[in-house]
C-alpha cells in the first residue's frame, strides 16, 4: 500500500471542512471580494485618472494575509478539535503571517523572473531574435506561471504554519511537500486555469480601461472563481495538516528539538538575521534615526556647496576658490559617513551585548579604525570593478566592433556580455558583503583583517547577499508604489499635499531601511564571531578579546548556529 496521502481523501475532507466552518469561509469570501474591489474598479472606465490602482494593490497586500490567517487558524484549530477564529497575540501573529506572505511572494517572483530572463537570453543568443515582445510573450509567461505555481506549492505551507504557531520555516515546507507536489498541483490546476481564462478574456478591456466589474458575466465569473478559490484553500489546509502529521511522525526525539526540526544547520539563517535587525532597529529607532540624519547631514551641505561652486564657475574670477571648496566638501562628506559608520555599528553590536552605547570610548581611535577598514573596502571595490570593466570592454570591442559605428552587429554577443556583467556585479557584491564585517569589528575595537574576514564569513557570502536583498527589494517596491501614487495623482497632487506626504513617506522608508541594513551587518558580525569562537574554530589572536558583561564568548544553544539564529522558537 502506498504511503502517499490520498487525493480523494483530501477532496472529501475539504468539503467537510467547508461545511463545518461555513460561516468562517463565507466571511472570508465576502472579505476577499471587498478587499479586491478597489483593484477591480481601477481597471474600469472611472479609474483611469485616479490612484485606485496603487490603493488597490496596497489594500490587497496588507489585508489579504489577514483574511488568510483568520481562516487558516480557524480551520486548523477545528481539525485539531478546538475551533477558534482569532489567534492569541493577534497583532504579532498577523505581522508574522504578513512577513511570511511577503517573503513567499518575493522568493517566488525572484526565481520566476530569473527563469524568464534566462529563457529570453537563450532565445536571443540562439539567433532567433523576435520582431516584437509579443513573439516571446507566450513561452516566457508559461515558464513564469509554471515556476511560480511549483514554488508556491513547495513553500506555501509556511503560511498555515505561521497562522497557528507551528514551525513556519520555508525549508520545513519544502521537506513536507516532498513526494506530493504533483498531487497538490492537480488541486491548484482548476483555479489556475480559471484565473488564466479570466485574464485572457478581460485583458484587452483592462488595458483600455473599459473593464466593467459589475457586468452580469463578470459577476458570474467572480462567484465561480471565489467558490473554486476557497475550496482550493480548504484543500490546501487539509494538505498542510496531513503533511505536517506525516512529516513529524518520521522524526525521532534525537532529531527533533524544541522546534521540531531535524538536526540543526551550522549555518546562520538570513531570515533570522533580517528579522532580528528589524527588531533591533525598531527598539532604538529614534537613536538610529538621529545618527543617520547626523551622518547624512554633511551630504546635504556638500550638495549646497556644489550648487554654489557651479554658480561661481559660471562667473568671471570665481574659479580660483573651486579647488579648496571641493576639498573641504569632500572632507566634510567623508567625516559624516565615518561618524555614521562608527556610531551605528557600535550601537548595533553593543545592543547585542547588553549595553547599547552609540559613542565608543575613546571615539577618535575607533573612527580611525573604521576609516582604515572603509578605505580598504573602497580600494578593493575600485580595483575589482576596474578589472571587470576593462575585461568586458575588451571582449565587447572584439565581438561587437567599434561602438562609434551605428547598429549592433552581434545581438546574441551583446546579451551574453550583459549577462556576464550582471553575474560579475553580484559576485563582487557578495564578496564585499563578506568583507563588510570589518566595519562593526573596527567600531568595537576588534581589528578584522581581510583574510580573517573571509575566514569568518566562509560559507555565508550568499546568505549575507540574500539578507541584503530581503531589505533592498521591499524598499525598492515601496519606492515604486509611493512614487506611482504621486504620479498617478497628476501634477497638482504631485506638487501639493500628496507630494509632501509622498516625500515624507520616502524619507521614513529610507531612514528605517538604513537602520535595518546597518543592524543586519552588525548582527552578521556578532553571530559569526560567536560561531568562530567555538571549540576548534579558532582564527588566531584576533578573536581573543574581553567580552562585554552581557555577551557570551562561547556559542550556546541558539547563538547563531541553528536555523533561527538567536531567535527563540515560538510555541
Amino acid at each position: 500500500m502506498s504511503d502517499k496521502i490520498s487525493m480523494k481523501a483530501v477532496a472529501v475532507d475539504a468539503l467537510r471542512l467547508m461545511r463545518l466552518r461555513a460561516k468562517v469561509y463565507l466571511g472570508g469570501a465576502v472579505a476577499g471580494v471587498i478587499i479586491a474591489l478597489p483593484l477591480m474598479l481601477s481597471f474600469g472606465s472611472d479609474g483611469s485618472s485616479s490612484g485606485l490602482a496603487i490603493a488597490g494593490w496596497g489594500v490587497m497586500l496588507l489585508l489579504s494575509p489577514l483574511v488568510y490567517m483568520v481562516v487558516f487558524h480557524d480551520s486548523l484549530m477545528a481539525l485539531r478539535g478546538t475551533p477558534k477564529v482569532l489567534p492569541a497575540r493577534f497583532v504579532h501573529r498577523y505581522l508574522l503571517v504578513l512577513w511570511k506572505y511577503f517573503l513567499l511572494a518575493l522568493m517566488t517572483f525572484s526565481v520566476a523572473e530569473l527563469c524568464a530572463v534566462v529563457l529570453g537570453a537563450f532565445i536571443f543568443m540562439s539567433g532567433n531574435v523576435p520582431h516584437a515582445i509579443s513573439d516571446i510573450y507566450i513561452p516566457v509567461t508559461t515558464v513564469v506561471m509554471s515556476v511560480s505555481t511549483y514554488l508556491l506549492v513547495r513553500w506555501g505551507m509556511a503560511l498555515p504554519a505561521a497562522s497557528v504557531c507551528d514551525v513556519s520555516a520555508f525549508r520545513r515546507s519544502w521537506r513536507m511537500t516532498r513526494g506530493h507536489v504533483l498531487r497538490m498541483l492537480l488541486f491548484a490546476l482548476p483555479y489556475a486555469v480559471l484565473v488564466g481564462v479570466g485574464v485572457a478574456v478581460n485583458l484587452a478591456a483592462m488595458r483600455d480601461r473599459t473593464f466593467e466589474p459589475f457586468s452580469p458575466a463578470y459577476l458570474l465569473y467572480m462567484v465561480v472563481g471565489t467558490a473554486v478559490f476557497w475550496y482550493t484553500f480548504a484543500a490546501f489546509t487539509i494538505w498542510y495538516e496531513r503533511l505536517r502529521m506525516r512529516y513529524e511522525s518520521t522524526l525521532n526525539p534525537e532529531q527533533t528539538g524544541d522546534s521540531g526540526e531535524a538536526s540543526m544547520s551550522k549555518k546562520i539563517s538570513p531570515f533570522a538575521v533580517v528579522k532580528e535587525a528589524v527588531a533591533l532597529g525598531w527598539r532604538r529607532k529614534w537613536t538610529f534615526t538621529g545618527l543617520v540624519l547626523a551622518g547624512f547631514a554633511p551630504a546635504l551641505l556638500v550638495l549646497l556647496l556644489s550648487v554654489g561652486m557651479a554658480a561661481s564657475l559660471a562667473t568671471p574670477g570665481g574659479a580660483p576658490g573651486f579647488g579648496l571648496a571641493a576639498l573641504l566638501s569632500g572632507v566634510v562628506y567623508i567625516l559624516g559617513l565615518l561618524f555614521l559608520a562608527t556610531t551605528t555599528n557600535h550601537l548595533a553590536v553593543t545592543m547585542q551585548r547588553g549595553t547599547g552605547k552609540a559613542i565608543p570610548r575613546p571615539f577618535w581611535p575607533a573612527m580611525g579604525r573604521v576609516f582604515v577598514r572603509g578605505l580598504i573596502l573602497c580600494l578593493i571595490f575600485l580595483g575589482a570593478a576596474l578589472v571587470v570593466m576593462v575585461s568586458l570592454g575588451a571582449v565587447a570591442f572584439s565581438l561587437l566592433g567599434d561602438p562609434a559605428q551605428p547598429g549592433i552587429s552581434n545581438p546574441p554577443a551583446l546579451v551574453g556580455i550583459i549577462l556576464v556583467g550582471v553575474v560579475a556585479y553580484f559576485l563582487l557584491l557578495a564578496f564585499l558583503l563578506r568583507l563588510g564585517v570589518m566595519l562593526p569589528g573596527a567600531a568595537v575595537g576588534h581589528v578584522v583583517k581581510v583574510r580573517e574576514a573571509l575566514a569568518l564569513t566562509r560559507g555565508h557570502g550568499w546568505r549575507m547577499f540574500w539578507s541584503l536583498m530581503m531589505v533592498s527589494i521591499p524598499v525598492a517596491i515601496l519606492w515604486v508604489i509611493v512614487q506611482g501614487g504621486m504620479v498617478v495623482g497628476g501634477p497638482e497632487r504631485e506638487m501639493g499635499a500628496t507630494g509632501v506626504l509622498g516625500i515624507v513617506l520616502l524619507l521614513v522608508i529610507d531612514l528605517f531601511s538604513w537602520s535595518v541594513l546597518i543592524a543586519a551587518n552588525a548582527i552578521w558580525y556578532e553571530k559569526l564571531r560567536l560561531r568562530a569562537a567555538g571549540p576548534g574554530a579558532g582564527f588566531g589572536p584576533a578573536f581573543e578579546f574581553e567580552t562585554a558583561p552581557a555577551s557570551h564568548a562561547d556559542p550556546r544553544a541558539g547563538s547563531g548556529v541553528g536555523p533561527y539564529a538567536d531567535l527563540p522558537e515560538e510555541k
